[in-house]
């Protein structure tokens, strides 16, 4: 399964000004993960006419009834194989609820220790009961 992944796409309006290219990236994709900051639910709308949509919202972002946009975290279980299942984890802000993660000076990177992930990974876990 080819699954596409987009975040941060900060669209005002009806949400169907997504940059062309987005389109030709995602054609082959069967499913869709928006991870935050879309702005308006208009960008999932649009991104369904590529494939169905799982997203979670960030802080700003409007609410919508059902499971298409779920607050913050969120888990998604594919089929990758006849008999592989993958769990995907999504959440909005890596730092919550624990203490800050820093990025490099140019922002390119996040700074932190092996044992921080295991320990961000186990607390993102148990606060979804995984």
């Amino acid at each position: 399964m080819k699954i596409g992944i987009i975040s941060d796409t900060h669209l005002a309006g009806r949400g169907k000004n997504l940059p062309p290219s987005v389109f030709s990236v995602f054609s082959e994709v069967e499913l869709i993960l928006h991870c935050e900051d879309l702005e308006c639910i208009g960008v999932l709308d649009t991104l369904e006419l590529i494939a169905p949509v799982k997203a979670i919202r960030g802080y700003e972002d409007p609410r919508e009834p059902g499971c298409r946009l779920v607050n913050k975290t969120r888990v998604i279980t594919v089929q990758n194989t006849i008999s592989d299942v993958i769990k995907i984890g999504i959440v909005h802000d890596i730092q919550w609820p624990y203490s800050p993660i820093y990025t490099s000076l140019n922002g390119d990177e996040l700074n932190f220790s092996d044992s921080d992930i295991s320990l961000l990974v186990k607390m993102f876990l148990e606060v979804l009961s995984i």
